[in-house]
């Protein structure tokens, strides 16, 4: 038996977005969604992708349209 508290988790290593007013961290799994996303909404920074993509559940299709009906 272990125990020793070292079991290495799940974490998966995370990118800080290059913006610094927005240094959020975006999860690898995540960063090419973020980065296509990018260039429908060249406007809007990574971080606010991100924090409206975990906003609709990660659906692109939800996200876009939020996005791009805030003025």
């Amino acid at each position: 038996m272990r125990g020793d508290g070292r079991g290495g988790g799940g974490r998966q290593p995370s990118y800080a977005a290059p913006d610094g007013a927005n240094a959020v961290a975006i999860p690898v799994a995540s960063r090419k969604m973020v980065q296509s996303l990018k260039r429908i909404l060249a406007d809007r920074s990574e971080g606010e992708i991100y924090a409206t993509l975990c906003d609709c559940g990660m659906d692109p299709d939800i996200a876009v349209e939020r996005l791009i009906s805030q003025v």
